[in-house]
């Protein structure tokens, strides 16, 4: 619906705004309610604050997110070598960089 889509959008903008405060900026959020593009961009946007909070494991989880919901997204790649980058995980982060 297109208040869901409105309030979603408004919170990615907050969050990218406010990277420390992007959890709380995205928290209201249900992607239940958007459509598969933007719940796509939400996951992608909760994945970047996940990095930005050193939070690997579920940067991973909300770039599967996104792929579920917009599958080959170049920048779910990107949350996924960026995770395991930070996690060490150098061999890991190859292929999704390769893919992205």
């Amino acid at each position: 619906d297109d208040a869901a889509t409105t309030r979603a959008l408004t919170a990615v903008r907050r969050a990218a705004a406010d990277p420390a405060r992007a959890d709380a900026h995205l928290a209201g959020v249900d992607p239940a309610a958007l459509p598969r593009p933007q719940r796509a961009m939400l996951a992608l946007t909760r994945a970047s604050a996940a990095l930005a909070a050193g939070r690997q494991a579920d940067a991973l989880d909300r770039a599967a997110e996104a792929d579920d919901a917009r599958p080959g997204m170049p920048a779910a790649d990107l949350a996924r070598a960026a995770a395991f980058v930070q996690a060490g995980r150098w061999a890991d982060a190859v292929p999704p960089a390769r893919r992205y």
